[in-house]
């Protein structure tokens, strides 16, 4: 006649069929718990390649002129302007457009796009600056997600969607130039674009001008809808 094994808990010894019993379920959490974090982990996307090079400002020149009321950089070495910001959550304020300039700025890039987080009272003109070409604005319809052009380009990460909208608000409130990242692949700066704050971090519908500086996309006279 076969018994069950029967264990109190002060004994210093579990019956072996028991005590097996537990450490086969155990070994089986354990490896099941291992296999669900490697999955998660698996299943999560990617940091996106981006920089910030934060604190390392570095001297640069160019013309400083306003793309549509964007503060921007004009180098020598590339037609793609690059985007001025301030320090925190601020937009970059300071004068001497249209002339060339030297500046100090840590430099902020992801997907061609270059911005400079520049070091305060750091600008010197230091001579007359160049034009920058542009196309005529046609009427244009895109489809993307708003967000603010600093965190995206690599200052956080991420830098879009719904968990960063709280924070991508009061980047484009503060003046950072806010960035639609259009579902056709094109990064597109956005100009008097009215209240935007409940479609930021969304998939939206935008009617407006679009246009090219250099070869940087931008949408001016923007209106704004729900995808």
């Amino acid at each position: 006649m076969k018994h069950d094994e029967f264990y109190i808990g002060y004994l210093p010894k579990a019956p072996g069929t028991l005590s097996g019993f537990l450490r086969r379920t155990v070994i089986t959490l354990a490896a099941a718990a291992s296999v669900i974090a490697l999955l998660l982990v698996l299943g999560q996307a990617p940091f996106p390649t981006a920089t910030f090079e934060f604190g390392d400002f570095k001297p640069w020149e160019g013309t400083l002129i306003r793309a549509g009321g964007v503060p921007v950089l004009l180098t020598a070495s590339s037609s793609m302007p690059v985007l001025l910001v301030a320090p925190g959550k601020h937009g970059f304020t300071e004068g001497a457009h249209g002339r060339r300039v030297r500046i100090e700025g840590s430099r902020i890039t992801r997907d061609g796009l270059t911005m400079l987080e520049v070091k305060p009272q750091s600008l010197q003109a230091i001579g007359e600056g160049q034009a920058l070409a542009r196309t005529e604005p046609v009427m244009a319809t895109l489809y993307g997600e708003i967000a603010d052009s600093k965190c995206y380009l690599g200052v956080m990460n991420p830098g879009q969607g719904k968990v960063h909208r709280d924070c991508a608000v009061r980047c484009i409130s503060g003046g950072v130039p806010p960035l639609l990242i259009a579902s056709d692949g094109r990064r597109v700066v956005l100009l008097n674009t009215g209240d935007i704050r409940d479609y930021i971090g969304q998939q939206v519908k935008l009617d407006g001008r679009l246009s090219q500086w250099g070869d940087m996309w931008v949408m001016d006279e923007v209106r704004t809808s729900y995808k």
